[in-house]
């Protein structure tokens, strides 16, 4: 059994972010052995920067570069969900995932709508 499909279901916040002006939410989850991070920021910045007061994204990984990801993240024994949640949370989550991914060749389809 995959770490992917061991972990099926799950779902976990890597962001939760509220000012006046900003309200940041990112989510992880897997089903059916993939990955998914979605992202959805309101207020006055996507309203700055899209002409939207909402601005929703999302990174889609395929079976083999959900375990890839998971596999590394697990390294030595450590849970790849909590490794998860803790490498890539915060305002940054999204950059440092992408980050991560380019620095390994994980491959990932990203979709944002405004």
């Amino acid at each position: 059994m995959t770490l992917a499909e061991r972990h099926n279901g799950f779902e976990i916040v890597l962001c939760e972010y509220r000012t006046e002006k900003l309200w940041v939410t990112v989510r992880a989850c897997i089903a059916d052995g993939k990955l998914t991070v979605e992202g959805q920021d309101l207020g006055d910045a996507p309203l700055h920067w899209f002409g939207s007061d909402e601005y929703e994204y999302y990174y889609f990984f395929d079976e083999a570069n959900t375990e890839k990801l998971l596999q590394l993240l697990a390294g030595d024994e450590k849970h790849p969900l909590k490794e998860l949640q803790k490498q890539f949370r915060g305002l940054d989550a999204c950059r440092t995932l992408r980050s991560f991914c380019e620095q390994n060749e994980i491959a990932f389809r990203f979709d944002c709508y405004y």
